[in-house]
């Protein structure tokens, strides 16, 4: 993520949504909210669940999320934006409430993301994560 360019950028995107399963079982959302941009829909839920399982003594159970860059689009000169399409693989995962009792769980997803990724400060900040059609 040294890198300034779109190296650094898919590798960026990459990081931060790989960094979800650890979030999720965790409830350790810093690093998710130092890369989240303000007004990052995706990025705010995404923690605020985490937060959520956290705060509710719930137990989040799965593997780990793996990204992979599909392609990059050219840098957007007005916004410095870069975007990137990745697929994320999720594993399977249940989420279980402090008496054992699974209050959800989900089967293995692939899906494709836009990432949309620019620099802030020096570091890379992830303003936007969409579905593709």
């Amino acid at each position: 993520m040294d890198d300034d360019g779109a190296v650094g950028a898919q590798a960026a995107a990459v990081y931060f949504l790989e960094l979800d399963s650890y979030m999720q079982a965790s409830g350790d959302t810093a690093e998710w909210e130092a890369m989240s941009h303000a007004e990052c829909d995706y990025c705010a839920a995404r923690s605020k669940q985490a937060k959520e399982i956290r705060e509710s003594k719930y137990v989040w159970n799965g593997g780990s999320t793996t990204a992979a860059v599909l392609h990059t689009y050219v840098q957007d000169p007005t916004t410095g934006i870069w975007p990137v399409d990745i697929e994320v693989t999720d594993p399977p995962s249940k989420v279980s409430a402090p008496d054992g009792k699974v209050v959800f769980s989900s089967e293995r997803e692939q899906y494709t993301r836009r990432v949309e990724v620019a620099r802030r400060d020096g570091t890379w900040v992830i303003v936007g994560v969409a579905k593709e059609k």
